[in-house]
């Protein structure tokens, strides 16, 4: 019986956070996705525009990367001359 009582808890927990999540147009998620793959690309600038904007007409699941979670640092080209391996 207490089960089904934390089923239900859970459900209702899962539609009220459903309902409060604010939903974003396709053009803000375009835009937030092509801005964190530009910045990511470590190829030339129009390589990285072409796949970027190619990569972004369709970003599928794109919330779970947000401004909460820790950003991880561009490597720079010292960081490349430092490592002997690539």
């Amino acid at each position: 019986m207490g089960n089904k009582y934390v089923a239900l808890l859970l459900v209702c927990l899962v539609v009220i956070e459903g309902v409060t999540v604010e939903g974003k147009t396709l053009a803000e998620r375009q835009e937030e996705c092509f801005s964190y793959c530009w910045h990511g690309c470590i190829f030339p600038t129009a390589f990285c525009n072409h796949w970027c904007r190619f990569a972004c007409q369709e970003p599928i699941m794109f919330d779970s990367v947000s401004d909460e979670r820790q950003k991880y640092p561009i490597p720079t080209k010292q960081d490349y001359l430092n490592n002997p391996n690539i």
